[in-house]
């Protein structure tokens, strides 16, 4: 099995040699009789770049999701089943004086349902800023986000501490994440988190719903549980998750006002995530 592994890590090396990054991940929140399901599937790659006053780094992500409606559903949904994100992403990372850090990030997106060309409508623009002060085995982070993720119009403050309080526990408080881990090794350990969960894409094509035009579909989640994160070798690393959602909802909207709501219910939700790195000098919590 690590034969295997290491083969194919030798192989990702070889055709992604500028690649830092690769994750592979999937997320499924099943249908119920009254309730419509998700299941979400994304890879991403990040090239960062040691720079003399910083680090510069490049991403790119494809994600795609997939919507099934209960039996019941009486509106047309042809079009509204499988949306697409594509994702740009250039961000800079700097050492400031006294422990602090600063972090800075524009990502242009294109997500849309493609059922047509094309158009600026597709596109918005995502991004951030954020500082972060270390002290001794703790630290705080402060910014603003905005995320097509989030599925909201305006930036969402971010702010959290975190803390090591030794080689096994830590933790993260704060919003939007937070998260409690233990660890029973170098290779293996467990979070108990609570974090979103959605994405917001235009119709490429609108369509009618009483008399008035829906533009954008939106989904927005919280979900929390836990995840076992295994480090197989130097480069690869599993994660499988399993948890509830607290809050979900989705709608069709018109600029930023509901026309249609959806039945969701707070149902189960399980994930899998794949990473392959080759950064080495980039610590993760700086990169992701």
């Amino acid at each position: 099995m690590l034969k295997r592994i290491n083969v194919i890590s030798f192989f990702i090396l070889i055709v992604f040699e500028m690649t830092g990054q690769v994750d592979i991940e999937l997320n499924v929140i099943p249908a119920s009789d009254d309730a419509v399901g998700f299941t979400s599937s994304s890879i991403k790659l990040q090239f960062p770049i040691m720079l003399k006053k910083g680090v510069l780094i490049q991403g790119i992500s494809f994600s795609d999701y997939n919507i099934n409606y209960e039996d019941n559903q009486m509106l047309n949904t042809n079009e509204l089943t499988n949306f697409k994100s594509i994702k740009y992403s250039i961000g800079f990372l700097k050492q400031l004086k006294n422990n602090w850090s600063f972090g800075m990030h524009i990502s242009p997106t294109v997500s849309s349902n493609f059922e047509s060309n094309l158009s600026v409508k597709d596109i918005s623009l995502n991004g951030g800023i954020i500082f972060n002060k270390k002290i001794n085995n703790s630290a705080w982070k402060i910014g603003l986000v905005m995320s097509s993720e989030y599925s909201l119009p305006i930036p969402i403050p971010l702010v959290n501490y975190s803390k090591r309080l030794n080689n096994r526990i830590s933790y993260v408080l704060g919003f939007p994440f937070t998260k409690f881990e233990y660890a029973f090794n170098k290779r293996n350990k467990v979070n108990l988190f609570v974090k979103p969960n959605g994405f917001k894409a235009n119709l490429s094509n609108s369509i009618q719903i009483e008399n008035e035009e829906v533009s954008k579909a939106q989904y927005r989640s919280f979900v929390t549980g836990l995840n076992l994160t295994h480090q197989i070798d130097d480069y690869w690393k599993i994660t499988i998750e399993g948890g509830h959602q607290l809050y979900s909802d989705y709608n069709l909207m018109n600029g930023n006002n509901k026309v249609y709501e959806f039945n969701t219910a707070t149902n189960f939700y399980a994930g899998l995530k794949l990473k392959f790195n080759l950064i080495r000098k980039i610590k993760e919590n700086e990169i992701n």
